[in-house]
């Protein structure tokens, strides 16, 4: 998988500090999972995605609420 890489467009995704939005796990067909993690982690292996250990909602909203 090369994605390749070009020096033509710069961006920002500007977020305000915002935390990162965590969505519930997605049920994937058997059939599918096999598949899916191997795309994983060959983006993985190429540095494309990394692991998230951030936290969560509604611990953050804990954090942020306490008196």
């Amino acid at each position: 998988m090369d994605l390749g890489r070009t020096s033509l467009v710069k961006h920002m995704i500007y977020t305000n500090n915002c935390p990162p939005i965590k969505q519930p796990p997605r049920r994937v067909a058997p059939a599918k999972r096999e598949e899916m993690q191997r795309a994983v982690t060959e983006m993985a292996g190429l540095g494309l995605i990394e692991r998230s250990d951030s936290l969560s909602w509604y611990q953050w909203h804990q954090r942020h609420m306490q008196v």
